[in-house]
This record gives C-alpha cells, structure tokens and sequence, in this order.
C-alpha cells in the first residue's frame, strides 16, 4: 500500500473562455494524481456522467469537466480517469486533505490526474461560459510505502446447538475520509467497499 499526500506547493489550475479566466486556488481543491502532471491551452469536454460516458477517442488527452447533480462516487470519477483524459476536473460541496491510502497495484495503473474544486459561484460562471480551455500544473505527492496487516480470529460458541455456526465481523482500512459535513451517511466508501451484506 502506498500513504500519497498531495502537494499544494506550485499547483495551478486556469480556466479560460473566449472572454473570461478564472483561476482555481490550491485551497479551493482536493488533488487525486500519483504522479506530477501538467498541460497548457487543452480543450475541455464536459462530461454529464447522467448519461454513458463517451467513447475514450472524445476524451484522451484533452481535460475532462464532470457534471453531475450529486456527489461523485470515486469509482464513478475512475472510470473517466481511465479513459486517457490529461485530467478530470470536477466539483464538490466539501474537501479532504488528508493523505489517500492506495493499493500499490492502483497507483501503477496511470489514472488521469484528478482535481475536485470546491466553488459552487465558479461552477455556475463555467456552466455559462461556452467553450473553455484548462492549463494545469500539479506538483507530485509525497508517498510513503506501508505494510498493512489482516487479523484473523476465531472464537468459539459455548451453545452445542450453534457450534458448527460462524459469525463474520469484518473491516477494512478507511481509505478515502469522511465527509465532514452533511447529513446521514458521510462515509466515502471506495469502489471495493461499496457493498451491502445481505
């Protein structure tokens, strides 16, 4: 498992319309890339993720603008990362800093660096904007390689009747936070852990 930190030091984001830019402050994000990245003067292709997602032709190498009425799932967000995007912008009622816990297997896997903004005023000035295009610099994260360990125990009934019976309780290592606001469940469950026992 990889600990990734992102870095905030030398990161910038600029979005320009045909009559207007709009600068994104490094506060005002939350940073997904395992390595640095940049890009100048891209096209940017909106994303509606209510719909299917466009074939990876429409979308490779250029910076990629999710819309979404809710909350993107970060498996939802992934599946654009995959697609060969430059970089996938997208915006979120709240932020988290903390440091991201990866799967040493997910971090080789080349995802689109990934940018969540935190601004509903320049969400509505973008959605009137027209055409846009994005430069970008994001520094590299500092990574830290951990070892993780599995716990396993058995403890046996004291009732004859359910001796042959197991109960599992089980968890996992939270990897993605907590919202910190909000109502009901604000856990962010990742991809592997969006499940319900039944």
């Amino acid at each position: 498992y990889l600990l990734v930190q992102p870095s905030a030091t030398g990161f910038s984001l600029m979005l320009e319309s045909a009559s207007e830019k709009f600068e994104v402050k490094a506060e005002r994000t939350m940073v997904t890339a395992n390595k640095a990245a940049e890009g100048d003067g891209l096209q940017v292709v909106v994303v509606d993720l209510s719909q299917p997602l466009p074939a990876r032709a429409q979308v490779e190498g250029k910076a990629v603008l999710l819309k979404s009425t809710g909350r993107i799932p970060p498996a939802r967000r992934d599946e654009v990362r995959a697609l060969g995007a430059a970089v996938v912008v997208s915006f979120t009622p709240f932020l988290s800093r903390r440091a991201q816990l990866l799967e040493a297997s997910d971090a080789a896997k080349g995802l689109s660096p990934s940018v969540a903004i935190q601004d509903a005023e320049l969400q509505k000035k973008l959605d009137a904007a027209g055409p846009l295009k994005l430069s970008y610099r994001i520094p590299a994260p500092a990574s830290e390689k951990l070892k993780l360990k599995n716990v396993l125990a058995v403890l046996e009934g004291s009732d004859p009747a359910l001796k042959s019976t197991y109960l599992i309780l089980s968890g996992h290592y939270d990897h993605t936070g907590v919202l910190p606001r909000g109502d009901g469940d604000r856990i962010n469950n990742g991809a592997k852990s969006d499940f319900d026992i039944k």
